[in-house]
Formats: structure tokens, C-alpha cells, sequence
């Protein structure tokens, strides 16, 4: 759609919340594997866990996405409880960000969210799927006129 209109860009896919303080990982651009949503930022890890045993999973097996991040906000105001279930510290001290978003990683490091769903219910969280041509009407329609 791009090239056919003339706009020499591309668009790639990232990972983030607002509880990271935005996107902890997001696809190369010279190495864009489609379905993935990238690998993590520098100082991010992220990890798939069982969501019942909070156990590491293998490479490719489904499970739920865990982020730390240097980032990551210090809890939700006056709500202990919210925060306890979203923010767990694993055994070796390291304050994991529980997403609620299944998802799983390949052995070459890329993510893959798998599927969308909101264990925690936050009632700000929103998912936007648009096709390809939605965003070129949309860049192409805000460019800068000269």
C-alpha cells in the first residue's frame, strides 16, 4: 500500500503497556519475522511463565508474558491488592510485571503474542487491529504538506 502510493516507510509491530511506561520490545526492521512482535529493548527481559505455577517455560510453548524493565511503575495508587497480582518479585529478587497476555518466544528471541487476554480486567486496556491500509491512510492523510 505504501510503496504503491509513493510513502517510503515501513510499519513494525512492538509489545508494551502502560504499567512499563510504553513498548519493552518491538520488530527490526531489517529483520522483521511476520507474526512476531519483536525482540525486547535493551535493559527489558521478558520471560513466559505457566500461568497457574509462574514456572519458566521451554521455547515455544504458550504461557504468560512477564516483563521486567527498569521502567516499570513502582505499584497503582492506593490499590495494594491490583498491584500485589500484576507487579511479583521471582527468587532472585527481580520485580516481574505479569501481563495477563499469553504469548510465547521462539528459540531465535522473537515474541510472539499468541493471544490476547486480560487476566486482571483492567478497564483501560485497548486492543486496535487495523489493516495495513487503515495506517497508510492515516499516515498518508497526516504527512506534512510542503
Amino acid at each position: 500500500f505504501f510503496k504503491a502510493h509513493g510513502a517510503n516507510i515501513s510499519i513494525i509491530q512492538g509489545y508494551g503497556m502502560t504499567e512499563t511506561c510504553g513498548p519493552v520490545c518491538a520488530q527490526v526492521l531489517d529483520a522483521t519475522v511476520p507474526g512476531s512482535i519483536g525482540i525486547p529493548f535493551p535493559s527489558n527481559e521478558i520471560k513466559i511463565v505457566d500461568p497457574d505455577t509462574k514456572e519458566i517455560l521451554p521455547y515455544g510453548e504458550t504461557g504468560e508474558i512477564c516483563i521486567y524493565s527498569p521502567a516499570t511503575m513502582a505499584g497503582y495508587l492506593d490499590n495494594e491488592k491490583e498491584t500485589n497480582e500484576i507487579l511479583q518479585m521471582d527468587k532472585k529478587g527481580k520485580i516481574w510485571v505479569h501481563t495477563g497476555d499469553l504469548g510465547y518466544m521462539t528459540e531465535d528471541g522473537t515474541l510472539r503474542l499468541y493471544y490476547y487476554h486480560e487476566f486482571y480486567q483492567w478497564p483501560f486496556i485497548v486492543t486496535l487491529q487495523a489493516k495495513e491500509q487503515d495506517y497508510g491512510y492515516w499516515v498518508l492523510s497526516n504527512l506534512p504538506v510542503a
